[in-house]
């Protein structure tokens, strides 16, 4: 085979192209207006050594996404409908979308969680990811006071109730049973005169464990045909505790009782009777506390009593006062919480009235 070497060809007269049947070597640069193909398909490639590819192009590229370990977009992904498929992590500074489409990331089922009487616990991992979502029963209340009684709207924790005409003896109109381990609260104490002519004067007192005769109300009149809600807050009472009812007139006063019982042992409820002007105890806290309800009463029938109550440290330095001598007119109960107060542990709620004898004071709450 002979080799033509030349500088540059030009076609011969008359436009006849030149023909190489053994092929030119060229060294330089081959232009031309155009080239004609012969052989191969549209899908291949001419290689370096004059064979052809269906592969990734020459040039050193790829033939299969997979042997780029480092791959970069020059622009945006179209997807064009397809899927992104596969086992491994997704990273990105941010995500942006709908998201209405994103499946099976959490352990959540599909459902409404949390409703009157659940409340929606949610488990998280430690990578922050939500790993599971359930219901959890709310436990019974003995919380808030709403206007006029501790009961709150539709509380379910209520369980029981009685009724009790009251009579002219210092007698229980309910007695909590002795039942270890189970605590009662006091969320509503309504009395009603049912009579059309005659008044009837109402004492209401608890007796028992951690109450020694300890005043709710004291001589309050009731004309015929009024209605008296005697709880702004719940009270807190322990088995065989018993409420006592004493009216001037027999058999005019009807009294209902609402109650929950609850085997819940951070509840608590006392009562103190103020026997001279020194500052007393009234809780001692175990443990981190709210306090529900503190009420004062006067059970001297013709003079004014002022009261302070303050919550101390367990060495007596007073952090808080609740009220600061406050007057309460004779035979006057007064409830001066409007709100819940935190106690925390070893602190205490201390009382102290500028007389002695005609002070009585109440607490009731729950430990957290």
């Amino acid at each position: 085979m002979s080799t033509l070497k030349v500088d540059s060809i030009t076609s011969r007269a008359g436009g006849s192209a030149p023909s190489f049947p053994d092929g030119v070597s060229v060294t330089g640069v081959v232009t031309a207006t155009t080239f004609v193909k012969s052989g191969g398909t549209s899908s291949q490639y001419l290689m370096a050594d004059g064979t052809t590819s269906s592969g990734g192009g020459g040039g050193g590229g790829i033939n299969n996404v997979v042997e780029d370990t480092t791959p970069q977009l020059g622009g945006d992904l179209d997807l064009n409908g397809n899927d992104i498929t596969g086992t491994g992590n997704v990273t990105a500074t941010s995500f942006s979308g709908s998201g209405s489409s994103l499946t099976g990331l959490t352990g959540a089922s599909a459902a409404t969680y949390g409703d009157a009487s659940n409340s929606a616990q949610i488990v998280v991992d430690a990578n922050g990811r939500i790993t599971g979502i359930t219901n959890v029963t709310i436990s019974g209340g003995g919380g808030g006071g709403g206007s006029g009684s501790g009961l709150g709207l539709f509380n379910s924790s209520v369980n029981g109730a009685v009724g009790y005409t009251v009579s002219t003896s210092n007698a229980a109109g309910y007695t909590a049973p002795n039942t270890a381990g189970i605590k009662y609260i006091v969320h509503s104490i309504q009395v009603t005169n049912t009579h059309a002519t005659n008044s009837g004067n109402l004492s209401v007192d608890i007796n028992g464990t951690n109450y020694s005769a300890i005043s709710l109300a004291k001589t309050i009149p009731l004309d015929p045909g009024l209605t008296i809600e005697l709880l702004k807050k719940p009270k807190v009472i322990h088995p065989s505790n018993a409420i006592r009812f004493l009216s001037d007139v027999g058999s005019i006063l009807q009294a209902t009782i609402t109650y929950q019982s609850t085997t819940e042992a951070k509840y608590f409820g006392q009562g103190i009777a103020l026997s001279d002007t020194n500052t007393t105890d009234l809780y001692s806290a175990s443990a981190d506390s709210v306090v529900e309800s503190i009420l004062l009463s006067n059970v001297e029938g013709v003079s004014d009593v002022k009261a302070t109550v303050v919550w101390t440290n367990s060495a007596g330095a007073v952090s808080g006062y609740y009220v600061y001598e406050l007057v309460i007119p004779a035979d006057a109960t007064v409830e001066i919480l409007e709100a819940p107060k935190f106690i925390p542990n070893t602190y205490k709620v201390r009382v102290t009235a500028n007389v002695g004898g005609r002070l009585h004071a109440m607490i009731a709450g729950k430990t957290v």
